[in-house]
């Protein structure tokens, strides 16, 4: 079964984790480009729910670590079932 997702589950493994570290589901929307719900619902797929994050955090912006973001990409994953 074909994902409709432009990232990978690794990418959005590594998304859950920033999410743990405290980034913001908005953040993180604003850096993959999509809606903050979508950000939600993978986070959802994943058993984290809303506030399962550290609520204080000071780090490096999320740009700076989007070659550590874009390795992750791996097309065969798109299209595993």
């Amino acid at each position: 079964m074909a994902s409709n997702s432009l990232y990978s589950p690794a990418q959005w493994d590594w998304i859950a984790e920033r999410y743990k570290d405290g980034y913001t589901m908005k953040k993180l929307g604003d850096f993959l480009e999509v809606q903050t719900n979508t950000v939600g619902v993978q986070l959802a797929k994943r058993g984290i729910k809303c506030g399962d994050r550290a609520k204080r955090f000071v780090g490096a912006p999320l740009i700076a670590r989007k070659d550590e973001f874009n390795a992750l990409w791996n097309k065969e994953s798109l299209y595993e079932s």
